[in-house]
């Protein structure tokens, strides 16, 4: 399970992103699936509400019995990243940052300006481009850029010039607990 978390000073977090990921070791294939963050669902001891509240009410155990309760998913694993940890560990992996190609032109409620195109973003280019929801598309485009930037990472991480870069990576990401 990957948790894109919005913690921003002290206050409880939600999940801005969440993503169940399985491998398989026969076929060599991972697949991975959403979960859109307002989806409505029973969180275990605190009610209906949309499922990005877990977190907030009781942490990555309080999300890991939701997602059983709803979706009869037994999670094992996990890994958490921030709007911090992010960027840092994009940016340290990729110095000459990831190549993207841009369907369009991007900067409303983001930080960056992106145009169409083919580019190598950096560690926060690329968290803007996959947190632009400003269009038509909604959080069902940034669901999708979100599942393609982990795909590329994860074909970017497998590289084995990229492996030797994982304990630096690691030790960019601040422990959430």
């Amino acid at each position: 399970m990957l948790l894109g978390i919005d913690a921003r000073d002290e206050e409880e977090s939600r999940t801005d992103t969440i993503m169940i990921a399985q491998y398989d070791e026969q076929s060599k294939s991972t697949k991975i699936i959403s979960i859109m963050r307002d989806s409505y669902v029973d969180i275990p001891d605190y009610g209906y509400n949309k499922i990005n509240a877990a977190h907030a009410y009781g942490g990555v155990e309080t999300f890991r019995k939701t997602l059983k309760v709803n979706f009869d998913l037994d999670v094992h694993y996990f890994a958490m990243v921030d709007f911090k940890s992010f960027p840092k560990v994009v940016d340290v992996a990729f110095p000459e940052g990831i190549e993207i190609n841009v369907e369009k032109a991007m900067s409303k409620g983001i930080s960056s300006t992106l145009t169409a195109g083919t580019h190598k973003l950096s560690g926060d280019q690329l968290l803007d481009y996959v947190r632009f929801r400003q269009d038509e598309e909604s959080d069902f485009g940034r669901v999708r850029r979100k599942q393609e930037v982990l795909k590329v990472l994860s074909d970017e991480f497998s590289e084995i010039n990229n492996i030797v870069k994982l304990p630096k990576v690691l030790g960019t990401i601040t422990p959430s607990y």
